[in-house]
């Protein structure tokens, strides 16, 4: 058995996705208040979200993977709390967010319902918000995402670019016990920029039956098909749920609080992992889990990693259908009537570290909207420029061309 778990090793990057995921669905402690109806309904969709993001982020990608869904969804929750007309049906579609406003804003606190864990997991998730001094929001929206932020509806001088992302950083790193420290930079903000809205989720969690102190040198067979030298922590008789079949392997590693674990997917065999994340399912994956059986005991070697990532979010939603936010013409006239607003750029960094004691996990995600602006009086078009003659009811472009010299 310890032979073939030493499979586990290529399974680095599906853990780490799955562990964000699991700690959605796992059964609540003691400590946790049940779920109510629309809570499991909103952790089902969450969990496809999760699943579907993790494929946009690995498509083409032979590096490592490792995001928060629960957080950026929560952080985009907030934004789609204020869309109407398409822009809305587009974040209920990606988001798989409820139709009701009231119950789809469950959504950017529903990480929350695991905050206040202490003792062997430790666990926060706070949203907050920042808008333009005087902005002059909706009531009713300020109201409503004051109720789901730490802190309420804040107001920033977003003119003060090196002082606004100074604090929005700042209350990001307190949030992420520092794991998460400079997301936004003042080039990030600009003179349009009127919201932003983010979300931080912190984990720390010890192993319910620790790795022996000692690690031994092994070789890791990367995606990409190079190898590297790494660490490996090796466990002698942990209890622990395991299942070892012909095209993949899957174990679960309980963290002491026994309401979180992580989750390892390996393929063997013929099997690849590209194959495994392309047809993943939610469902496949719970039964999987599922079949798992009672633990017993386990030898096999697991790498020690920390991985840290900075994502740009914009180019993934886009594929999973959520486009006519990032457009000038995005609705969110829930947030402002006569303001123009639209989503700038979604920024999401992660951390995970996992050694002998256990796992440490933190994220944060920045969802910046920014104000549409209108061409200023007597503006030039005096660079180099593409133009085409398209037909306007088919989208048939007629003639496309570039213009480099006006006097050729």
């Amino acid at each position: 058995m310890r032979t073939a778990l030493k499979w586990l090793v290529g399974a680095a990057i599906v853990a780490a996705v799955v562990l964000v995921i699991v700690a959605q669905f796992a059964p609540p402690s003691n400590s946790l208040r049940p779920l109510t109806d629309d809570e499991r309904a909103l952790v089902d969709s969450g969990n496809r979200f999760a699943i579907a993001l993790h494929g946009e982020l690995a498509k083409g990608n032979s590096g490592n993977v490792f995001a928060s869904p629960l957080g950026i969804r929560s952080a985009l929750a907030l934004a789609a709390h204020g869309a109407n007309g398409r822009t809305r049906e587009e974040f209920e579609r990606v988001l798989r967010l409820p139709a009701d406003r009231t119950r789809s804003l469950a959504a950017a606190s529903l990480a929350t319902r695991y905050s206040g864990l202490r003792g062997n997991c430790e666990l926060d998730a706070t949203n907050g918000v920042w808008a333009l001094r005087n902005l002059g929001a909706h009531e009713a929206y300020r109201t409503d995402i004051g109720r789901v932020a730490d802190g309420g509806f804040r107001e920033l001088d977003f003119a003060d670019r090196a002082a606004a992302s100074r604090e929005i950083n700042a209350w990001i790193a307190e949030r992420t016990r520092g794991r998460v420290a400079e997301l936004i930079g003042p080039n990030d903000l600009g003179d349009a920029t009127r919201l932003v809205l983010a979300n931080a989720i912190a984990f720390r969690g010890r192993w319910r039956q620790a790795f022996t102190g000692e690690t031994v040198d092994g070789t890791f067979h990367c995606l990409d098909g190079s190898r590297v030298a790494v660490p490996f922590m090796e466990a002698k008789g942990m209890q622990c749920r395991g299942w070892f079949g012909e095209d993949r392997v899957l174990l679960e590693l309980p963290y002491r609080s026994g309401d979180l674990a992580m989750v390892v997917v390996m393929p063997r065999g013929k099997s690849t992992l590209a194959e495994i994340e392309q047809s993943l399912m939610l469902d496949d994956l719970e039964r999987w889990i599922r079949e798992l059986g009672e633990p017993t005991e386990q030898d096999f070697f697991f790498p020690k990693f920390a991985v840290r990532k900075r994502l740009e979010l914009r180019s993934a939603l886009e594929s999973l259908g959520l486009r006519s936010a990032f457009a000038p013409a995005a609705d969110f006239t829930s947030i402002h009537r006569t303001e123009p607003l639209f989503v700038d750029r979604v920024l999401h960094q992660s951390f995970v570290e996992v050694d002998e004691s256990g796992t440490e996990a933190a994220a944060a995600t920045v969802v910046e909207m920014k104000k549409s602006e209108k061409l200023a009086p007597n503006f030039r078009f005096d660079r180099p420029f593409l133009f085409l003659i398209r037909d306007t009811k088919n989208g048939t472009i007629l003639f496309l061309g570039r213009l480099a010299n006006p006097l050729e």
